[in-house]
């Protein structure tokens, strides 16, 4: 079995090195302040959209309806299969409602724990390199790439009202804490407490465990015996805990069955799971081979073999986006980071002198398709916000003078404009899709005009010839026959009763 000595360095030459050369320390702290002035600049749009009442998206207001459910201490999960539906672990809705005690409002609360989790998982993205290889500057590097590449390839996450960063920031305590010694029981006990936890908020970073479950197979039976001992035992009363908490049916909630799509899946990998870091993908390929060999690194290759399975298979779910492929973010800012490391250190002797330079410059220059084939993350973007925020609050006053029940499928516009959450759009549809749902007591509603509003993200023209639509298709004749569209504005289509128009002028759309 390799060591860690495979990846000791080679002595640096000691004559005089060019500017450019692995050897030259201003090298090495100039990619990381490349990274961080990035970083930096592309964190400003992210950063002022916290404090803006726009939707970033469908989520928000999702999370705080449940949140409001907690807060006042109502089931979450009351059947099984329903026009709304919670799929989330309860703690996170718990953390938000108690926030929101302290003061804050719910969205609010739910933005910050975000905003606190990103900076802080990319905190523990350098620790984990640092404890791997003792080096600081690439510890630097590669918690900088990081956040590189979640402000353009997973900007709508930053400063998101969705517990996923926050355990994301749970399960790399775990990691670290697994990484910082040999196997030791309290050690371990620690490790999957961490991961425990992280899991209670949000459930779909099962690599993390399973790297640790895998990796312990290398060292020693008596070990997994007690991780999954330690794992089974937890879980169960995880899981007890929420049921007691939320409701009777958890489990068949959390475990709510969705579509899948094969050619979905792929397009997604290219495009937000590979797309975003080819090369730094690439170069994890290669260096995990040898790592795979290494006892102190080989729970990091087998994270980030786990990643890229775990993003292809769920990527193909509706529903799952760019956040399906954090976890491989993640491990590739990490093993960058090791890789740089070898660059300074000289590794490559003589061969290579200018990689100090060109390989931190390359992965900068392949994230820039993402950014310039996207949606806007600098100067149009925070030049929008205004007028994002004037639309949304003319929109919700559109639908607040409109009293009664509301099908949105902007939930935060539904919630801000004093409505109840009835209809949960994309969970409703993914179960009508499969036969879970019946979709007759919905459209009946609308046929009959009962809903004052219906709010819709795209036209109705559009989402005719839409195959991923969040919405029943079947309720679309049924809206376009009892309802009248009076707002028309970008990703917000508002209809009302053609009924409580009888006898007026029909308002043109705005």
């Amino acid at each position: 079995m390799a060591t860690t000595n495979e990846y000791a360095a080679p002595g640096v030459p000691t004559q005089s090195q060019p500017w450019y050369a692995f050897s030259n320390p201003a090298c090495a702290w100039s990619a990381i302040a490349a990274m961080a002035v990035v970083a930096a600049i592309f964190l400003i749009y992210p950063t002022l959209r916290v404090f803006s009442m726009v939707e970033i998206s469908y989520n928000e207001g999702w999370n705080v309806y449940n949140a409001i459910t907690a807060a006042h201490h109502l089931p979450l999960y009351t059947q099984k299969y329903g026009w709304t539906t919670v799929n989330y672990p309860a703690l996170s809705f718990y953390l938000v409602a108690w926030l929101h005690r302290a003061g804050l409002s719910y969205l609010a609360a739910g933005r910050l724990l975000a905003s606190i989790a990103f900076p802080f998982s990319c905190l523990l993205v350098g620790l984990l390199v640092r404890q791997l290889n003792g080096d600081y500057r690439s510890a630097a590097f590669s918690a900088f790439f990081c956040m590189v590449v979640f402000c353009i390839a997973g900007n709508d996450y930053l400063g998101y009202n969705d517990p996923q960063l926050l355990a994301q920031a749970l399960f790399l305590c775990g990691l670290l804490a697994y990484i910082s010694g040999p196997p030791r029981t309290w050690r371990l006990v620690l490790v999957t407490l961490l991961f425990i936890v992280g899991g209670n908020i949000k459930h779909i970073m099962v690599e993390f465990p399973l790297a640790v479950l895998i990796d312990l197979a290398f060292v020693r039976k008596k070990w997994v015996a007690q991780y999954m001992a330690l794992s089974a035992a937890l879980l169960a009363i995880s899981i007890y805990a929420n049921a007691a908490a939320g409701g009777p049916f958890f489990i068949a909630d959390i475990l709510t069955p969705r579509t899948f799509s094969p050619s979905k899946a792929f397009i997604q990998f290219m495009q937000y799971g590979f797309g975003p870091v080819p090369l730094a993908m690439i170069a994890a390929a290669w260096w995990s081979k040898a790592a795979l060999k290494n006892e102190r690194l080989r729970v990091l290759a087998i994270l980030f073999w786990l990643s890229i399975a775990f993003g292809m298979a769920s990527g193909g779910v509706i529903g799952v986006w760019v956040n399906a492929y954090f976890d491989i973010y993640l491990t590739v800012a990490m093993i960058t980071g090791l890789l740089m490391h070898r660059i300074w250190q000289g590794e490559f002797a003589g061969r290579f002198k200018w990689a100090a330079v060109a390989a931190p410059a390359a992965l900068l220059v392949s994230l820039l398709p993402v950014w310039l084939f996207g949606p806007p993350l600098l100067r149009a973007a925070i030049a929008d916000l205004p007028g994002r925020r004037a639309r949304f609050q003319s929109e919700v006053a559109v639908m607040r003078d409109h009293p009664g029940s509301a099908f949105c499928e902007s939930p935060l516009r539904c919630y801000a404009a004093g409505k109840a959450f009835e209809y949960d759009p994309f969970n409703s549809a993914n179960l009508v899709s499969l036969g879970q749902l019946n979709a007759a007591p919905l459209i009946d509603r609308l046929k009959r005009g009962d809903l004052a509003v219906v709010q819709l993200c795209c036209s109705i023209d559009f989402l005719k010839h839409d195959d991923d639509t969040f919405i029943i298709p079947q309720t679309l004749p049924a809206i376009e026959s009892a309802y009248q569209l009076i707002v028309a504005d970008e990703g917000c289509y508002i209809y009302v009763p053609k009924k409580t128009l009888t006898g007026l002028a029909s308002p043109a759309a705005q």
